[in-house]
């Protein structure tokens, strides 16, 4: 009884956050759940004569012994719908959620109505090759018989290339979410993004790999939730904060949606578990994470330079260091000649690591489109006019992380990227230009095809095509012509919608 209620709450759990999703991505998209289908990577590589970008590419991305079932694996199920006694059939995994899969028999193709849910644990399922080494039947369900003329063809053709769930997956009583270290619950401290010498508390909500949904303690629906990679200078193990003197802070948003919550009641609580919690580095350790902060800087307050407009990651701008915190963190403020005090102008945290901010004159010696302050009236733009105008001096090229690293980006490969204007989102994405370590990518999931961002090829926002279906999650992607897919299924996604 224990373990069903574990079950019904899991797969509440998923429903709400694919609905969640769903609902976030339709408003990005416009199409409607009639269209969803399956999309195959390996079929639209094909379609676009392109190459994905090779997965070693992606050093923060580590392979580990797979934990538990994951979308496009296989297996072989008890057929619950035949009246027949005890046959099987091959299934694919659709969709996991803790004990939970979400199972589809092959030969269904993209039609939904014959999913059902199963407890990853249940004797009903075994690995495949289990019906022929047992002598139980493998036959399809009723429902879809009429299908193929030759269902041992279909099957030898199905099994071809399939990703078959690892035999040591079967029939454990553990709950895989309980091997996973970054389980759902775990509390991490988050460096606030407009003080990087202040820190909140948040609660792990979902985990995929290393890329993490968490709610600030507080909140208490999933409009704040904030989407982090573990490996990334902005979230730590608890006690990080305390260690190097940072402030524990409620923050802004949070104030401002829940004015009558007693923060500081919720403060003291935060500080208990904060100053008992292990200091024990095991999970930084395990999963290779940093946990020191950068080395010092040497900005100085109104210094000039050229930064990415984070409100417009498509756009490189004239800007000018506004704030020096202390010797490891400085602010950067996108330049603007607008009287903007009925509007904050965009700025950005930065550290000596900080990849998204380049010495004046990086454009124009790349021969890179440079957007001039708004307002600004001397056309064209000058830096040398414009610095002398503002009475201000460049920082010093040295100061810049300007090293390129060992990367095999290229124009026109593909792989899957994270909208940094809406984190929650991942999408196709494909290369369109490459400085440096500095590369344009195009956001293939959306309508517009006009959208497109600028990354830093280290950038913990990119992943290797395929990451988000070995990994469970959501990926907008391209409409591509409805067919009977013909795809391997470690290259199949379950789509939430699609956009062109």
């Amino acid at each position: 009884m224990e373990k069903d209620s574990v079950a019904c709450k899991r797969k509440k759990n998923i429903d709400d956050s694919v609905s969640s999703t769903r609902k976030c991505l339709k408003n990005c998209s416009g199409s409607d759940e009639e269209n969803e289908e399956l999309f195959s990577w390996e079929d639209y590589l094909k379609k676009c004569h392109a190459k994905a970008v090779p997965k070693e590419t992606f050093k923060h991305v580590q392979d580990t012994k797979v934990q538990g079932f994951v979308p496009g694996m296989k297996l072989e199920s008890l057929d619950r719908t035949s009246l027949e006694t005890d046959t099987y059939w091959v299934a694919t995994v659709v969709m996991s959620s803790g004990p939970l899969l979400l199972l589809r028999y092959d030969g269904y193709d993209d039609d939904r109505s014959g999913d059902f849910w199963c407890d990853a644990a249940s004797e009903d399922l075994q690995p495949i090759g289990w019906c022929a080494r047992t002598n139980n039947i493998l036959i399809p369900p009723v429902a879809i018989r009429h299908k193929e003329s030759n269902w041992a063809k279909f099957l030898m053709q199905d099994l071809k290339t399939a990703v078959c769930a690892p035999d040591h997956l079967f029939h454990r009583s553990s709950d895989p979410d309980e091997e996973n270290q970054l389980k759902p619950g775990l509390k991490l401290e988050l460096l606030h993004p407009d003080d990087p010498l202040c820190y909140w508390v948040a609660s792990v909500v979902d985990t995929f790999g290393l890329r993490l949904r968490m709610r600030l303690e507080g909140a208490t629906d999933d409009c704040d939730d904030v989407w982090v990679y573990f490996l990334s200078d902005n979230v730590h193990q608890l006690g990080f904060g305390k260690k190097h003197h940072l402030r524990l802070h409620v923050p802004s948003v949070l104030k401002a949606k829940f004015p009558n919550m007693d923060w500081s009641k919720v403060k003291e609580r935060l500080l208990v578990l904060i100053n008992s919690a292990n200091e024990d580095d095991f999970l930084n350790t395990s999963l290779c994470k940093s946990d020191s902060f950068p080395k010092p800087h040497e900005f100085t307050t109104g210094m000039k330079l050229e930064a990415v407009n984070p409100k417009d990651p498509s756009s490189i701008c004239a800007a000018t260091v506004s704030q020096v915190a202390n010797e490891i963190f400085f602010q950067v403020e996108i330049d603007s000649m607008i009287d903007c005090r009925n509007r904050d102008k965009p700025v950005i945290w930065c550290s000596s690591n900080s990849k998204n901010i380049f010495p004046v004159g990086w454009c124009k010696k790349n021969n890179i489109q440079l957007t001039p302050p708004p307002g600004y009236l001397v056309h064209p733009f000058c830096w040398e006019t414009y610095l002398e105008w503002t009475s201000s001096s460049a920082a010093p090229e040295s100061l810049f992380n300007l090293d390129i690293p060992s990367h095999e980006f290229d124009i026109s490969m593909k792989f899957e990227a994270v909208d940094q204007t809406n984190p929650s989102i991942m999408t196709v994405a494909t290369v369109t230009q490459v400085v440096g370590r500095t590369m344009w990518v195009l956001l293939d999931g959306y309508k517009d095809d006009s959208i497109e961002h600028i990354y830093d090829v280290q950038s913990f926002d990119l992943f290797p095509v395929g990451w988000c279906s070995m990994n469970g999650h959501p990926l907008l992607t391209p409409r591509v012509q409805r067919k009977k897919p013909h795809c391997t299924p470690h290259h199949q996604c379950v789509i939430l919608y699609d956009s062109k």
